[in-house]
């Protein structure tokens, strides 16, 4: 039996060669091109694995991932994330949100066929297995802070005066401008 993926994500002719990869590596294709829409049919389709986009018109990937690993249909479903913001801050909000695998555009479609092939041999982990093998719950809750100030980033509000140096690996940390002291 096909294994069949999700695909989300809102630039069309990304989605379609996406799409013809997918299917000529073997797997059908669902494709969603908002959050919402995703959402949706994740709970009627049942995916195997969900392929999303980082920024979508109506929710960002981060907030569908959170979302998806809420509900009892998807909370062990892999979540791959494809985007072209791939700094270290947005990988480990990903990371933190329960992406499994996060790809940045450019896609190295080698290296995405062979994460598929890595994800249906291995068998599905919930979000707490991941978060608990991954992180101690006091790092995923500052990991799921800077996510939200992330988010703002991304659409383009600033998060109280917090700049893009804020979100480090390490507790986010409030500086005066005037010091240089911590």
């Amino acid at each position: 039996m096909k294994k069949r993926i999700l695909l989300v994500d809102d630039e069309l002719d990304f989605s379609a060669l996406l799409q013809f990869r997918l299917r000529e590596w073997g797997y059908d294709t669902i494709v969603a091109t908002s959050g919402m829409e995703g959402m949706r049919k994740s709970a009627e389709q049942q995916p195997d694995l969900i392929l999303t986009d980082l920024v979508l018109p109506d929710l960002d990937g981060l907030t569908l991932c959170e979302i998806l690993r809420r509900q009892g249909a998807t909370r062990g479903t892999p979540v791959f994330m494809i985007t072209a913001t791939a700094n270290y801050a947005t990988r480990y909000s990903a990371h933190a949100a329960g992406v499994r695998e996060f790809f940045a555009k450019p896609l190295d479609f080698e290296r995405l066929r062979q994460g598929l092939e890595v994800a249906f041999a291995t068998p599905a982990m919930s979000a707490r297995q991941w978060s608990s093998r991954n992180e101690p719950q006091e790092g995923l809750a500052g990991w799921l802070g800077r996510a939200v100030v992330l988010r703002r980033a991304l659409g383009g509000a600033r998060a109280d005066g917090l700049d893009g140096s804020d979100l480090s690996c390490g507790p986010v940390v409030r500086r005066d401008r005037h010091t240089t002291e911590a």
